[in-house]
């Protein structure tokens, strides 16, 4: 890399460069995977990016800008840190370490180090100083020395070390030369050395057999030491070596800081960094039902393998796993916690694949040896026999969490608020959000699976749309009009048989929801789809009723099982059953309002009789989670709408806990509480009201998390990605295809050698699966044409100036540009007919501050002379001049210009 570090910088050039390091930090774009730092960080206000890439970028960024700076060559590693440090950058450090530092350190204590207790005791008390002293990592070095000696540097001196030497152990001490007299007398100085320099030093090695044998005023003196030199030089810019010495030892600087069992480490258990770098993750199954031996695990640790248990299903899955992928082995199931379902992922046992038969059936594991297993509460999906991982937050919890761990339950990890609202500025996908939060609520079990051949989005639409059709999910709008007679329940007209009018009390959509979920036991459902398994692999079945009357049960799919009763009098009877009325008979509702109960009884009877469903008082039920979503729910009369339910929304006073609150309700006078598996997910628009303008007490049982715009969802990048997997079974050269790239690589202006790598680049991606981290792969080329999202950024930072932040406009505004045929077009209309219209109504028509933020070319000034205008009078005055601002006609305006003019102010 050319830089130019030399100590003639000038004072001008110092604060181009911190200036310009700090601009890249502060837009933290994300980089190339292969260019991560599995060690190094620049650390700047809870951002972390790699010394590599800030230096990288702000170089260019200098070159480009700043042509009369010299640049000079600078190597990679420590040289970039301390470049970066001289600025005043903070660097730190992980500690990782790789296989090859791992088995030199291995070999050493094998060949070197016979007393291992005494070492285990260097060890323990290393880490106490460490501790003690709240060293950071990046300030001290490790060390296998040359001569034998592990050690921790401090700057440029020993401080601390461990060595053997003809059945002798020798500890290693920094103190001072006055202390260093006193021990003379007293112990067998094997090796000193007085340090040159401040502060004032000397360093000895003590040779002793047992810890016990090191006075205790030695070790307090040796701390003091030790805190005088790390005082000394942790702000030192340069606290390290000139170069990253071939001696040191970042697996012992691992055990060090976490103090682990040497003989643990020795014995090959793996460390978090075997699983950092490697090519994918997969988690794995490990029961075979059916078999004698249902758990295969301890057969395959012993081993050293992993088995697909089927014959013909996950064949292409096994196949595809790759060499020196993470492998999990583990079972899911749910819980039930505080009347809430809850998922639980449990980990028994962690490897790396060491080899792949490519029979479907066979992978070769090197499993994890003392491995202690994990239960991940809250942690859904992964329920197939074997399952990619693709989820960084699962990836975190499954692979990446401390190996010495011990089997915990945190309930904090599905922490998903049963009261929500999602607010923002208007289009920034609220209510899109929305449908992914009520699947991870509804359907916790849920993963995206790249091998569909669908996008996560519409994966998660697939799976919200089959919850919206079992009733698990609702969503209603709140408006003006919108009372407590929708939302709760009320008195509706409705005509009977005899075409009469009569007045019902009908459930609202919350009321209704409320009793779906009360009866959504996984108990009854599951005895429910076996009866429907039975009607579909024997045909319809023959029940009666409590009365003896036959009738055959069938079911053609929907919300009903058909009833066709024997000798009736209708030719071809056929009544529904409601899937729905069982459930409420179930948990106790009584038979007024069903239609057709004797029959709904007698399904009901059924079921506990043939399909294995327990009485409803002595089963224990896992219940499903319900969602409520609740559109612009600032626009309805909140405290209206819920009336006495406002309390009961708390989840104390929920159902089946202990301050549960029941009301009753003022038309069908029923006792009410609502269940404490309903989630109620809202979504308000700030730009309409703030959200101190909701009624005090709902926004005190509400969880609130704001939706800000969000430029990245518009960077050409990801849209280029998009537009690859979308068009994933065309060819290159179909018209169909080449079109939509021709014209969004002409829009966004790239480079040429974009369209010159994109086939490679394709090609890895198509072999890696849909991965997001994948637009990555786009960042280093260039777009000189239009950047949406330089666009949205400019504009937003000027309505933040001239209103607030709750009148930014949202990225969903910009999404249909890319979608449409002609995008130059589109963009014009979406500023004619969206943006515009919106900041008329933020600027009460002063376009004056509208031509503020969209720059002069959307307005025009006109000056009227007063005197032109009015009649002369004596008593009224008008100013002689005054000055409007009128938005052109959009058919005057020059939008290339303009749209140049706010891409360029990004």
């Amino acid at each position: 890399m050319l830089l130019n570090q030399d100590n003639s910088m000038t004072e001008k050039e110092n604060q181009i460069w911190k200036s310009t390091i700090e601009r890249v930090l502060k837009n933290n774009e994300d980089w190339p995977d292969t260019n991560r730092s599995e060690r190094y960080h620049v650390e700047y206000k809870g951002i972390k990016m790699p010394p590599k890439i800030v230096l990288g970028r702000a170089a260019q960024i200098v070159e480009e800008e700043h042509p009369e700076i010299e640049m000079k060559r600078i190597g990679g590693g420590l040289s970039t840190n301390q470049f970066i440090e001289d600025f005043g950058f903070k660097i730190t450090e992980d500690l990782v370490y790789n296989n090859p530092d791992k088995s030199k350190l291995i070999k050493h204590i094998e060949t070197k180090i016979k007393n291992r207790t005494l070492f285990q005791d260097f060890i323990n008390f290393g880490q106490s100083i460490l501790s003690d002293l709240e060293i950071e990592v990046y300030k001290v070095r490790m060390a296998i020395e040359a001569d034998g000696d592990l050690s921790i540097i401090v700057g440029m001196r020993a401080a601390y070390s461990y060595s053997e030497k003809d059945s002798k152990s020798y500890i290693g001490l920094l103190i001072s030369p006055k202390f260093k007299k006193h021990l003379e007398n007293k112990y067998t100085i094997n090796y000193s050395y007085d340090y040159k320099g401040v502060p004032d030093q000397s360093y000895i090695k003590l040779q002793v057999d047992n810890w016990s044998e090191i006075d205790h005023e030695v070790l307090e003196e040796f701390k003091n030491q030790f805190r005088l030199q790390y005082e000394h030089i942790k702000d030192s810019k340069r606290t390290q070596w000139n170069k990253d010495a071939g001696t040191t030892s970042n697996a012992l600087k691992y055990i060090l800081f976490k103090n682990l069992n040497v003989n643990e480490f020795m014995s090959g258990e793996k460390s978090i960094q075997d699983y950092k770098n490697v090519p994918a993750y997969y988690c794995v199954g490990f029961h075979y039902y059916g078999t004698k031996d249902t758990n295969q695990l301890s057969k395959f640790l012993e081993e050293g393998i992993w088995v697909n248990g089927y014959k013909t299903k996950f064949i292409d899955a096994t196949n595809k796993v790759l060499v020196g992928a993470a492998i999990a082995a583990k079972t899911t199931y749910t819980m039930k916690k505080e009347g809430r379902t809850i998922p639980v992922l449990e980990v028994h046992a962690r490897g790396i694949v060491k080899g792949n038969r490519n029979d479907g059936r066979e992978l070769e594991v090197d499993w994890e040896p003392n491995f202690k297993p994990v239960k991940l509460i809250g942690q859904g999906g992964y329920r197939n026999t074997i399952s990619r991982v693709w989820n960084k937050s699962a990836i975190e919890k499954i692979f990446l969490n401390n190996i010495n761990q011990e089997l915990f339950e945190n309930i904090e990890e599905f922490n998903i608020p049963l009261n929500q609202i999602l607010y923002g500025p208007p289009g920034t996908g609220k209510t899109y959000s929305t449908k992914e939060i009520a699947v991870s609520i509804a359907k916790p079990d849920f993963d995206y699976d790249p091998s569909k051949n669908l996008s996560y989005r519409e994966q998660i639409n697939e799976v919200y749309n089959s919850l919206v059709e079992s009733k698990q999910v609702a969503f209603t709008t709140f408006h003006q009009s919108f009372g407590y007679e929708d939302f709760v329940e009320g008195i509706k007209p409705e005509t009977n048989e005899k075409e009469e009018v009569i007045y019902k009390v009908q459930p609202g959509v919350f009321k209704e929801l409320c009793e779906h979920a009360e009866g959504g036991s996984e108990t009854v459902e599951d005895a429910i789809e076996k009866f429907k398994t039975k009607i579909e692999n024997e045909g319809e079945q023959q029940l009666q009723t409590s009365r003896g009357k036959k009738f055959r049960v069938g079911y053609n799919g929907g919300t009903t099982f058909r009833v066709n009763p024997e000798n009736s009098v209708n030719e071809q009877p056929d009544y529904p059953a409601s899937i729905d009325f069982i459930k409420k008979l179930y948990i106790g509702k009584d038979t007024a309002g069903m239609y057709n109960p004797s029959y709904v009884k007698s399904i009901l009877e059924h079921l506990k009789d043939q399909c294995g469903l327990k009485d409803s008082k002595k089963a224990k039920q896992t219940k499903k989670n319900y969602v409520l979503i609740i559109d612009e729910i600032n626009r309805g009369n909140v405290s209206a709408i819920f009336g006495e339910l406002i309390t009961l929304l708390e989840p104390d006073k929920r159902k089946d806990n202990k301050e549960m609150i029941e009301v009753t309700l003022p038309y069908s006078k029923e006792t009410f509480s609502i269940p404490s598996n309903v989630y109620i997910i809202g979504t308000m628009n700030t730009a309409d009201r703030s959200v101190e303008a909701l009624d005090t007490a709902l926004r005190r049982r509400f969880s609130f998390k704001e939706i800000m715009p969000d430029a990245d969802l518009l960077k050409p990048q990801r849209f280029f990605w998009e537009l690859l997997w979308k068009y994933k079974e065309n060819d290159w050269l179909s018209k169909l295809y080449k079109t939509k790239e021709e014209q969004f690589l002409k829009f966004v202006g790239a480079d040429d050698h974009l369209y010159e790598d994109r086939k490679a680049i394709w090609s890895k991606m198509i072999n890696e699966g849909i991965d997001e981290k994948q637009i990555s792969y786009f960042n280093n080329y260039t777009y000189s044409g239009i950047r949406l999202d330089s666009i949205l950024k400019t504009i937003n930072k000027r309505i933040e100036y001239l209103l607030d932040r709750d009148h930014t406009i949202g990225h969903s505004y910009f999404f249909e540009v890319y979608q449409a045929a002609d995008m130059q077009l589109k963009l014009q209309e979406v500023f004619e007919n969206k943006i515009i219209p919106l900041l008329q109504e933020y600027f009460y028509k002063d376009y004056s501050k509208i031509g503020l933020v969209l720059g002069d070319e959307f307005v025009e000034i006109e000056n009227y002379d007063s005197q032109a205008i009015f009649s002369k009078s004596t008593r009224i005055s008008v100013e002689n001049e005054t000055t409007r601002y009128l938005l052109k006609p959009f058919s005057e305006i020059d939008f290339d210009a303009a749209i140049q003019e706010l891409s360029e102010y990004a």
